[in-house]
Parts: C-alpha cells; structure tokens; sequence
C-alpha cells in the first residue's frame, strides 16, 4: 500500500483542548469560552486528526472544513482534509486538497509524497512517480524512505520485482526498522523465488511488528515454509 506522510507536531495532544492563558501581574488565568474555541482554526484541526485517527472520516471533515473557513491559508489544513478524503475513498477530492498545499506552500514536500500517493490511487503512475522523484530531490526531507518504498509498491504491483528490490533496498539502507518495506521486500524475493532472502525479510518484519496483521502474516508464511534445511 502506498503510503503516505504529515507533519507530527512534538507534544501536540490530540483531541479537543481547553486551553488556560494567564492574565495580568497576578497571573491569574483565565478559561477559553466556548467561543474561543469555536473561532480557533488550530482548536478544529486538533480536533479533525482525532477524528481522522478514530476512523471518523464525516466528523473530521466537518471539524477540518471549520479550520479552513477561520483559516483559509493554513497549508497543514488543507493535507490533513486531504488525507481524510484519500482514506475516506474520495481521491479525486484528496488531490485538489494536495494541490491546494502546494500552492499555498510550495516547499511542504510531505505534500509531494501525499500528492504521489493520490495519483498511484488513481492509476496515474507516471505523475505519482514523478512526485516521489521531487520528494526524493528534496536534501533535507528526512523521510525519504516512504518516497523509495512507495515506488517499490508501485513497481512490484507492475511486477517489476528486481526494479521494486532495487528501490525498497535504498528505503531499509535509511531506515532498517521501516517494516513495511522489510515486508515488501520479502514479497519481491518470495515473487522471484528466492527463499532464503524471502526468509530473512520476513524474519526481520516478525521482529520488528511481531504482535500486528503484518508479523502475523509473515509468522504463518514462515511456519508455511519450514525449517530452514
């Protein structure tokens, strides 16, 4: 699966905030009204990626939609609907949203990387290639491994497994703890017939996720294979 990105903001908790501020030398504080609340964009967008979190796609585009219209600039905003109208199925809604980023913001290379994601959905690979590409140009983008990995999808669904090898290799040589890559490598090898390195692939993701769908996916394949001889 293609996988996409946003920006997580350190110690930012999720959820809906009532925030204190203090006042005057006394300081002492003063509760947010409701109101506060309601014409804060940043209050509707915590609240969005909540829902967005909890699978409630509706609630959060009604809560995101509240931060663009306080906030019609706001680049993040505007990914994060994206985001949820691309898991909520509504790619094409997804893609106006990416491309709003883009022009709010032009150097949000987590934009590229969504915008990639988007297309790949959408059957236009050669423009979902070529947003991976920019993410990849991008010297001081520090995820770049999803960008490797989500060309490495895209080449194994053409079955283009070597080519897919070659990409989800540079992933794993960035991040050795990336399991989905790890995983779709052991797909790539077992797809070829290399069962040795299918094994050690699939070895490593049961390590690294061993309690999730993914490790026990590979547990049951590796059991399927037998012992090694």
């Amino acid at each position: 699966m293609i996988e996409t990105a946003r920006l997580e903001q350190g110690g930012e908790a999720l959820g809906l905030l009532v925030m204190l501020a203090t006042a005057g030398c006394g300081g002492s504080g003063a509760r947010r009204t409701a109101e506060d609340l309601e014409n804060d964009p940043q209050n509707h967008y915590r609240w969005a990626r909540e829902q967005h979190l909890r699978g409630y796609y509706k609630e959060a585009l009604e809560s995101i939609d509240k931060a663009i219209a306080l906030d019609g600039t706001g680049y993040l905003y505007f990914n994060e609907r994206g985001l949820i109208h691309l898991h909520a199925g509504q790619a094409e809604e997804a893609l106006l949203d990416f491309q709003k980023v883009l022009e709010i913001n032009p150097l949000y290379t987590d934009a590229h990387n969504n915008l990639g994601a988007t297309l790949a959905h959408l059957g236009r690979n050669r423009e979902a290639r070529a947003e991976f590409e920019r993410v990849l140009e991008d010297p001081l983008y520090p995820r770049k491994e999803l960008a490797h990995a989500n060309i490495g999808d895209m080449l194994f669904a053409a079955e283009d497994y070597e080519g897919a090898i070659q990409e989800l290799q540079q992933a794993v040589a960035i991040n050795k703890d990336y399991a989905r890559a790890h995983y779709k490598l052991g797909q790539c090898y077992r797809a070829l017939g290399h069962m040795d390195a299918t094994r050690e692939s699939f070895e490593t993701v049961l390590k690294l996720v061993p309690n999730t769908e993914q490790g026990r996916e590979v547990k049951q394949i590796l059991e399927d294979m037998g012992p090694v001889d």
